[in-house]
């Protein structure tokens, strides 16, 4: 599998990052596509104008753990894959672990004002 599999995308980075979500993630992204590891996990220095033109590239991991601290976040993930996934039994937890569809979730929940950044 790539690495870019098993990250958010860059479309759904940049609305998470304007949407006020923390940017402290292993990978970042940069518009140009090209993923980066910042120095403190052994890669690249970033300076302040490359932590300004960066999206953090969350893993499932990394979203799941800001996730799991949300009062009622099964409920509402059960709410969220009948109204807009689909209405017959699925594997959940398949879904789940897919870092695009955890990333949708998160916007979801921070757009409709049932969790805050």
């Amino acid at each position: 599998m790539k690495l870019e599999d098993q990250l958010v995308s860059l479309e759904l980075s940049m609305k998470l990052k304007k949407l006020g979500v923390k940017q402290e993630s292993l990978w970042y992204w940069y518009e140009d596509e090209t993923l980066v590891i910042p120095c403190r996990q052994g890669g690249i220095i970033m300076d302040k104008d490359a932590r300004d033109n960066s999206y953090s590239a969350f893993t499932v991991v990394e979203l799941g753990k800001i996730i799991m601290y949300i009062p009622n976040w099964t409920k509402l993930w059960k709410e969220y894959i009948e109204k807009f996934v689909c209405k017959r039994p699925m594997n959940v937890l398949h879904y789940l672990f897919q870092p695009n569809n955890l990333a949708e979730f998160y916007l979801y929940l921070i757009e409709h004002k049932l969790m805050e950044v």
